[in-house]
């Protein structure tokens, strides 16, 4: 399905009323909006920007699956808070992409770390990919990815440098692992796994950073926050080499005894660091995050012909060793910052725990690696699951989202709610919901509010103490359950850059503030927030400080696209 698909897509292109003109092996797209993608975010951004306008929409994909967490990162198991599963609070296009798919109730995995577990290619042929090439006015770039961002003198990003990459004659690059290939992204060389095409941007009104990387920020010279704040979350000082774990999810079908035996999976190893189940059964893993489940399915029961989506902390998260690299000052050449060394443990690391949690069960000979649903032919997911990335280290007038913002009925940053030293289990908080709070209902509601989201706590899958010496502040920081908060537009901005928007994990926000805004809903709300304020800089020729002196216009627009301001609890 996915060549028909990605045909519909390159059809829309040609369509456009956008303007592509070429010269030798560099091509240079005209475009009013352009979104620097990878994330859940941005597509939200790119459909929404699209969809509500007549304006000229450049969307760069780094991968072939637009979705970021959702699809390439293979974790379609949506992370929804207590009061955000009501689709109530929830944006209208949101709903539409599950529940047009999963009506109701329907749980296609019957898991229980969500309501709605699915495959990756249900959402991507059902809703992505439709959805896309029915957008005349959206250029959509898969497979590309940010290495130069030029800005002009008063700070406005003019020019953005992009490389997009099709596979050499006869290879499959998916074939291969990311850490093998990933550096080859960002060259404008073509190799033995790809020919590449140059996409020079410029003359756009506005630019939307939802990388996955931090692509934008970190090749604009602005800014940019990585890791966490030290000492104090407040602090304008971060220790840089650490932060969240990494994983890199995959796919386990339990074959039927009929069907042909299960090919050999690469041997990986634990990298370290002593594989656990954490006292949790097989069954209860496998439901966890099952994508497929069998008629008559329950959580303590695995049948033949499920598919199990494996992320799980004891397992493929990997602890002793930071995906991002850093550096001093701005980078002179731009390779998306990661530490190859990191990748490659975290790939070897999924192979380890896919053989060992395969041989806590009797079944072991009927379980196998299904390499088709990570669309890859190593069995693994097409990128990371990064809860993490870098940000903007500073919105309008200096402005940093905090976690009080998202934890307390208040504004103020300096004085957050203390932890308690026994955090509930997030089962607990699932049974007790709003209860948990002893308060106010909800958190500090903004003046400048573009969007509502909830997490349960601060979900911080932390490294090993020996590689991450996490502040103290940190240490005890998901004892103080998550309010049904409100977003503010300033968390979408970047000081001294008044063209230049952020959205999912980029925005101007805290590492502990990240942790409870990084899941699929509100990333999903941060897009559309960040597509709707671009349409209106374009349409009257406002900067983002203009917008933000006149948000009840944004909110009006975000309103009547169905994205929720308040609560309904």
């Amino acid at each position: 399905k996915l060549p028909t698909t990605h045909a519909m897509i390159t059809l829309a292109i040609l369509l456009a009323g956008c303007v592509l003109s070429a010269r030798a092996a560099v091509l240079a797209p005209t475009c009013d909006i352009v979104i620097a993608g990878g994330s859940l975010a941005s597509l939200a951004a790119a459909i929404t920007a699209a969809n509500s306008s007549t304006a000229c929409v450049c969307f760069l994909e780094a991968t072939d699956w637009p979705g970021g967490q959702m699809t390439a990162s293979a974790v379609p198991a949506i992370d929804f808070g207590p009061s955000n599963r009501n689709t109530a609070n929830l944006p209208a296009s949101f709903v539409h992409m599950l529940w047009s798919l999963f009506p109701g109730s329907e749980n296609a995995g019957d898991c229980w770390v969500s309501t709605k577990c699915f495959r990756p290619e249900l959402v991507l042929d059902g809703w992505i990919f439709p959805t896309l090439a029915k957008l005349p006015n959206l250029q959509v770039f898969t497979n590309t990815v940010v290495i130069e961002t030029t800005r002009g003198g008063d700070g406005s990003v003019v020019a953005i440098r992009a490389v997009q990459r099709s596979p050499a004659s006869g290879v499959q690059p998916w074939d291969h692992l990311l850490s093998a290939q990933i550096a080859d992204w960002y060259s404008t060389e073509s190799s033995s796994l790809f020919d590449k095409t140059v996409l020079d941007f410029s003359g756009f009104r506005v630019a939307i950073e939802a990388t996955e990387f931090g692509d934008v920020l970190a090749t604009s010279g602005l800014p940019v926050a990585q890791g966490f704040e030290s000492p104090a979350e407040m602090s304008d000082t971060y220790y840089t080499s650490c932060g969240q774990g990494v994983t890199i999810p995959f796919f386990m079908e339990y074959l039927h005894p009929s069907d042909p035996p299960p090919g050999p999976v690469p041997p990986g190893g634990n990298e370290g660091m002593p594989f656990s189940m954490g006292g949790t059964s097989f069954a209860r893993i496998w439901s966890y995050r099952r994508s497929l489940a069998a008629p008559h399915s329950t959580l303590d029961l695995v049948q033949p012909g499920e598919i199990s989506n494996q992320n799980w902390a004891g397992g493929n998260d990997l602890s002793n060793a930071y995906i991002f690299n850093t550096w001093a000052g701005q980078p002179p050449v731009w390779n998306g910052g990661i530490n190859i060394t990191a990748l490659r443990m975290v790939e070897q690391r999924a192979y380890g725990f896919f053989h060992f949690y395969r041989n806590n069960t009797p079944a072991r000979d009927y379980m196998a690696l299904n390499a088709k649903i990570a669309g890859t032919g190593t069995g693994l997911s097409k990128m990371p699951y990064l809860r993490d990335s870098r940000r903007s280290a500073a919105g309008l007038g200096g402005f940093r989202l905090c976690y009080a913002n998202l934890a307390a009925n208040t504004s103020d940053c300096l004085h957050p709610p203390v932890a308690q030293p026994a955090s509930l289990s997030r089962e607990a908080q699932e049974v007790l919901g709003d209860s948990i709070a002893a308060g106010p209902k909800t958190a500090y509601r903004f003046a400048d509010t573009i969007g509502i989201g909830q997490y349960f706590y601060a979900d911080i899958h932390k490294m090993a103490a020996s590689a991450c010496p996490y502040a103290e502040y940190l240490i005890n920081a998901s004892g103080i359950p998550v309010l049904p908060y409100y977003l503010p537009f300033r968390a979408l901005t970047v000081d001294k850059s008044p063209n230049l928007l952020v959205a999912g994990k980029a925005m101007s926000q805290t590492f502990l503030a990240n942790a409870a805004t990084r899941l699929h809903p509100e990333e999903w709300v941060t897009g559309i927030a960040a597509a709707a304020a671009a349409v209106l800089m374009v349409e009257r020729s406002w900067t983002t400080a203009d917008v933000y002196a006149n948000v009840g216009v944004l909110q009006a627009r975000l309103r009547a696209l169905g994205q929720p301001l308040e609560w309904t609890l």
